[in-house]
């Protein structure tokens, strides 16, 4: 059975159950803890200069260390965490901490910016939609060293294919500069992703509003109440990774050239937006909770003013039939020969006046 295929609350379950990994296991010890499956090993090694990009791709790691320049910006892309024997001979060859291999390896760890005497590491999540249109996130690393720029992503998704796409044309700054603006123009596209999940989130809000709007009659809660989780998983990555773009504009890293703080500065103003729309998201879900709790109100005393008006129609009608119901010999009217059509004809007309009052008094409004 797939994993996608299983009922939500076993979702939840396995979701957790990937925390467990790690018990008992000393710091560092280098544990993939996402979905184990098959994936082939694709290390793809992006290199440019001002004049000249080449793109190509290797199943080892050897060969792909002796084509490193020194004179161009080397970008190397790792699309399989589950291989951890991999993940270590590059921590080997870059002189990456262990430390930081194993949060490489932690699918589930939140946004966090750090830096060593060699390297600046940040890791962060990639933001996308399913089939259902509920957000996903992927884990995403970056490394940063010297015209060296490692990205680790849990996905068989080409998910740089724009930006690689954008590196082909010489005109693109990118040509011109360092790794470090490497390093911004990937934070700046993973950014971006998460104003696609708002988006659709908005939308889904105002389609439920106009529902509430349109019929009262029907509870809308479970849709109100999947919106508010989504909003919630969005966060539990948004605001760690804004807290680490304040670090990277207060913190003089080595590794991040002045003139391009000035970037870095535009994408902590994307996640301060992004924020604004997590708080309106919020605020759009709690009216909307208290526009649906009013709907079932409504509906509540829509169903209880009909019966009040069966009721008020039916107690005179019930008076009627209770007092020639009563088994006394000495009632004048019991041996009427109309005396049953009498007392229906002053039935129908008991009901008829007191639906005109009523009618005068707006209750069928």
């Amino acid at each position: 059975m797939k994993f996608e295929k299983l009922s939500e609350p076993i979702m939840k379950i396995s979701k957790k159950l990937s925390f467990t990994k790690k018990i008992g296991e000393p710091p560092g010890s280098l544990t993939y803890t996402g979905e184990s499956g098959k994936r082939s090993l694709k290390l793809e090694l992006i290199q440019y200069s001002h004049d000249n990009l080449e793109i190509q791709v290797f199943n080892d790691l050897k060969p792909l260390s002796e084509k490193i320049r020194k004179d161009y910006v080397n970008w190397i892309h790792t699309n399989n965490l589950s291989d951890t024997t991999i993940i270590e001979s590059i921590g080997n060859l870059f002189n990456i901490h262990t430390l930081t291999l194993e949060d490489i390896l932690d699918t589930d760890h939140l946004p966090k910016i750090e830096q060593t005497d060699n390297y600046l590491f940040l890791t962060l999540k990639l933001i996308g939609l399913a089939e259902n249109n509920a957000p996903t996130e992927n884990h995403v690393s970056l490394v940063l060293g010297n015209n060296i720029l490692l990205s680790f992503a849990d996905s068989d998704e080409d998910i740089f294919n724009i930006l690689k796409f954008r590196l082909e044309s010489q005109k693109n700054k990118a040509r011109t500069k360092n790794a470090d603006y490497l390093f911004y123009l990937i934070l700046d596209l993973l950014v971006d992703r998460y104003y696609i999940a708002f988006d659709k989130i908005y939308s889904d809000l105002e389609n439920i509003e106009n529902l509430l709007i349109e019929d009262f009659s029907l509870n809308r809660i479970r849709a109100i109440h999947n919106i508010k989780k989504k909003l919630s998983f969005l966060r539990k990555s948004l605001i760690p990774l804004e807290k680490s773009v304040i670090l990277i504009l207060k913190d003089e890293y080595d590794l991040i050239e002045d003139q391009n703080e000035i970037y870095f500065r535009d994408v902590w103003d994307h996640l301060i937006q992004l924020i604004q729309m997590h708080d309106s998201c919020r605020e759009f879900v709690s009216s909307l909770l208290e526009l649906n709790g009013t709907n079932l109100s409504n509906s509540m005393n829509q169903t209880m003013k009909i019966l009040t008006v069966i009721t008020t129609i039916f107690i005179p009608l019930t008076f009627i039939a209770g007092v020639y119901g009563m088994n006394f010999h000495h009632m004048p009217e019991l041996s009427w020969k109309y005396g049953y059509f009498y007392v229906l004809l002053l039935m129908v007309i008991i009901v008829i006046f007191m639906m005109i009052v009523m009618k005068k008094k707006g209750f069928f409004k």
